[in-house]
């Protein structure tokens, strides 16, 4: 049985270098997103495309703030994958990626989440296993027509939908191991610059489709959930590009914090994109309404950037303020105001404060912040992107427990990210975060740190 994984890889190499006719075009281009993207212009019946990446993390005092406990991780993450894909016409199309991931620790602290004997560890981060990354059908200009649809195991976290803020991580609990949604995706264009984007979901706690996992459960997502969305986009001036959307959510519920209860959760918002030859802003709003249990919801959030820009030859240069809001969970009322980020996952591009929200509102899950930052980005058009961030963060309301404390200070973090090009194939960045917490975190909680090195070879 051993064998399968092994076989499946073999013979999606076996199509992919069979087709003679193979022309691949690969963009190269960094962008403004947490991962490296991949964009193929694929034009023959057969086609593939594959992918390393080693990373190289250390992490201290990231879940407990206390630099009592031994909670430094210092450890390897290599990841591969192998895609491939057959074109039956020149409209519909089948695509798979096959993925693993695996880790290897150089020292593992005992703060971690599961606990066996005396130990804490994740054990599924030890074990080998081949998943689905991708398993889609495409089908495109049906009838005639400017209509899209795919159905299947799909990726829509860099297609998009309002920059990762409420649409990013289908599959948030094994990380950036993959981000797929398990969904049926139809997209409509009335014209070169507006369009509409039918969305249908159904995401599960634990992957129903993994290939081969020497551990019983491949876990994913923080609970089984379905929804969708209606997306408009309208992207004809680059001086004022606008979206509006409704996104709706179910939740069922078991886990804890924020999603120990079933939730049924609407969501109106829209995104607004001005920009001039020196200035520019990226602004999104919305509000939720729903159940949470037998209490209702409402609630509120925004995430705003902008500030100056200037072109210096093939590099840009940003600097500017930016503002998040979530609003927070009021405990002297039944309903609940508590802002939930959807399929977020993780906002702008940082990852360290998340950590510390899963004592608050569970993994991946923020809420009940109040940010205001600044940044400083010079970006090449290929080459390199160095960035620096900085953050003032808030709480709106209180948390009961032994982990917070009285006041509503978070706390100060900075994040300082360099990524870089070298060749057509080989890209790296380095990624530094630092959080000072504040008084809403208990008395004399230390300072966490996050510390990466990627390095990604596409062959």
């Amino acid at each position: 049985m051993k064998l399968i994984p092994f076989l499946i890889l073999f013979m999606s190499s076996f199509l992919a270098f069979s087709s003679d006719t193979l022309t691949k075009k690969v963009d190269t281009t960094i962008h403004e997103t947490k991962e490296f993207d991949q964009t193929i212009i694929r034009q023959s019946k057969v086609y593939w495309d594959s992918h390393l990446r080693i990373r190289h993390e250390s992490w201290n005092n990231q879940e407990d703030l206390n630099g009592d406990l031994d909670d430094l991780y210092t450890f390897y993450r290599v990841k591969t994958y192998l895609g491939g894909g057959y074109r039956f016409t020149k409209n519909l199309k089948f695509y798979t990626r096959v993925i693993n991931e695996s880790r290897f620790y150089s020292h593992k602290g005992n703060g971690d989440t599961i606990l066996e004997g005396d130990h804490y560890f994740r054990p599924e981060e030890h074990y080998f296993e081949l998943v689905f990354g991708q398993l889609y059908l495409d089908w495109s200009n049906i009838g005639g027509k400017p209509l899209t649809i795919r159905i299947g195991r799909q990726n829509l976290h860099n297609k998009g939908f309002g920059d990762q803020w409420l649409i990013g991580d289908g599959t948030p609990i094994d990380g950036s191991k993959t981000f797929y949604f398990n969904a049926i995706r139809t997209n409509y264009k009335f014209s070169k610059s507006s369009s509409l984007d039918f969305v249908l979901l159904k995401n599960f706690e634990n992957d129903p489709l993994v290939i081969y996992s020497e551990i019983e459960k491949s876990v994913t997502n923080i609970t089984d959930e379905y929804g969708g969305w209606l997306w408009y986009k309208n992207h004809g001036k680059k001086s004022f590009n606008y979206d509006f959307y409704y996104i709706y959510k179910n939740e069922k519920g078991g886990s804890i914090n924020h999603r120990s209860l079933a939730s049924s959760i609407h969501t109106v918002g829209a995104q607004i994109k001005p920009e001039s030859e020196h200035l520019w802003l990226n602004a999104q709003s919305a509000i939720q309404a729903g159940t949470y249990g037998s209490n209702g919801r409402l609630g509120y959030g925004s995430i705003i950037y902008g500030g100056y820009k200037l072109k210096i030859k093939n590099s840009e240069f940003k600097v500017g303020p930016w503002y998040m809001y979530h609003s927070g969970d009021d405990p002297n009322t039944k309903r609940v105001e508590s802002f939930n980020n959807l399929y977020g996952g993780y906002p702008n591009d940082d990852e360290l404060y998340i950590n510390t929200w899963a004592n608050e509102s569970g993994t991946s899950m923020w809420t009940n912040i109040n940010l205001i930052g600044a940044y400083v980005q010079l970006k090449s058009t290929s080459k390199y992107n160095i960035r620096f961030w900085y953050h003032y963060m808030m709480a709106n309301e209180n948390v009961a427990g032994d982990f917070f404390g009285k006041g509503k200070f978070r706390g100060h973090m900075i994040m300082f990210k360099a990524m870089g090009e070298f060749g057509k194939k080989l890209k790296a960045y380095y990624m530094f975060e630092y959080l000072k917490p504040g008084d809403f975190y208990f008395n004399n909680s230390d300072d966490a740190i996050l510390s990466r090195i990627n390095l990604e070879w596409y062959f």
